[in-house]
């Protein structure tokens, strides 16, 4: 299917702020997009530019996805459960999707997050 003439978006970034904001709309919690050093899109303000800890790149490049308390060292009073996956593209690390929740993370959350990741993966390989 080729919608790339009739389509808006053109840029992955444009479209990972329009998936950004369809997964606040859903998920109503902290959704975090980042590169290979920064964070780059988030839905709360005090976390955009902020750097993430480069251990969790490095458990990335190996794992398609890390879940727990303290997976972002970011200064926040609030401790989030926590899940991030990786964003890969041609088998290269490109960044990561964090999401951040107060209450216990569920399976449906995860399996969003989950189709999130592949279609911008998918979509860098294009």
């Amino acid at each position: 299917i080729i919608l790339s003439k009739f389509s808006n978006i053109k840029k992955i970034s444009d479209i990972t702020i329009k998936l950004v904001e369809t997964l606040n709309i859903i998920l109503k919690n902290t959704i975090i997009v980042t590169d290979t050093q920064n964070i780059i899109i988030a839905n709360k303000s005090t976390f955009l530019n902020k750097q993430i800890d480069l251990k969790i790149l490095r458990t990335l490049k190996n794992k398609e996805f890390i879940e727990g308390t303290e997976i972002i060292s970011i200064q926040e009073e609030n401790k989030y459960n926590c899940i991030t996956y990786r964003i890969m593209s041609n088998g290269d690390l490109k960044g990561s999707i964090i999401f951040l929740k107060e209450e216990q993370i569920l399976e449906r959350e995860k399996e969003l997050l989950n189709m999130s990741v592949k279609f911008l993966s998918k979509y860098l390989e294009e």
